[in-house]
């Protein structure tokens, strides 16, 4: 059926974008991981299409089996993370058939705060990047401010319009 085709279409775009897009984030993680210097927190701009968000070097640095995760962890009493969370991605991806008999992609990006508030409007909790293999080290992950978030998903329509096969069409708005 078309919409099938569609949908593995679309997996497809989603899969080369997350591996295009995201080698920036793949390469300031593994520089982290392998030691190293960095100035400030890491900025992971993936993370923004939902956590956790997972990494696996199979060699880095002469060590093997190198597991890292980027994820939003709860703050608990003595500002300490507590468990970890998850956040789903706020874009959601929904075909509907056209008069014509093609299929229209529309993509809706639900704009909101990766992190939940407190009633007073202050973060409660944070992102971080744990190593789950060798020292265990974790660090402070940015996540993108509005502009960057829309940026990121122009880019990601951007992608997926010049994958799109006939009779397929992104419909933006």
């Amino acid at each position: 059926p078309a919409w099938q085709a569609a949908m593995d279409n679309v997996g497809q775009s989603l899969s080369g974008f997350r591996l295009h897009d995201g080698a920036t984030d793949t390469k300031a993680i593994a520089g982290f991981l392998a030691g190293q210097a960095q100035s400030g927190a890491l900025t992971v701009q993936r993370a923004a299409l939902g956590l956790p968000l997972p990494f696996f070097f199979p060699q880095l640095q002469g060590q093997r089996n190198v597991k890292a995760v980027v994820n939003w962890y709860r703050q608990s009493e003595g500002n300490t993370p507590g468990k970890d969370q998850r956040s789903a991605s706020p874009l959601l991806i929904h075909f509907t058939a056209l008069a014509d008999g093609s299929l229209a992609l529309v993509l809706t990006v639900l704009y909101q705060d990766l992190l939940p508030h407190d009633l007073a409007g202050k973060a409660t909790g944070r992102v971080e990047l744990r190593e789950q293999s060798g020292d265990k080290r974790i660090t402070p992950v940015e996540t993108l401010d509005t502009n960057g978030y829309a940026d990121l998903i122009g880019r990601l329509q951007d992608t997926m319009e010049a994958d799109l096969d006939a009779p397929f069409r992104l419909v933006r708005y």
